[in-house]
């Protein structure tokens, strides 16, 4: 199966899960496990998760989306720090190659 069909057949899988607390806590340990394979989060982020682990499914049904977007903007800036990060490395190579000729 190609990524793109494993990416759909995960996400179908999972809007067909009940929205409970196991749920809540996969989704926690999925925080996780990307967090160890990307290094997007720090510890702190995730400890900060911690706190949605067994909420997050309560809230939702509840109508408050705002644990999920507290996670989300997380990752936002996240992304952001890391892509500025890469954008101030090649500017550092590009202004160390132009000045090394």
């Amino acid at each position: 199966m190609s990524p793109a069909g494993e990416r759909h057949h995960r996400a179908r899988a999972l809007s067909r899960a009940p929205l409970d607390d196991r749920l809540s806590s996969l989704i926690s340990i999925a925080t996780r496990c990307h967090r160890r394979r990307q290094k997007l989060f720090y510890a702190s982020d995730i400890a900060e998760f911690e706190k949605y682990r067994y909420e997050l499914d309560d809230a939702i049904k509840a109508g408050d989306v705002a644990p999920a977007f507290v996670m989300f903007r997380r990752y936002q800036q996240r992304s952001r720090e890391r892509m500025n990060y890469a954008i101030e490395l090649l500017a550092r190579s590009r202004i160390s190659t132009s000045t090394s000729h």
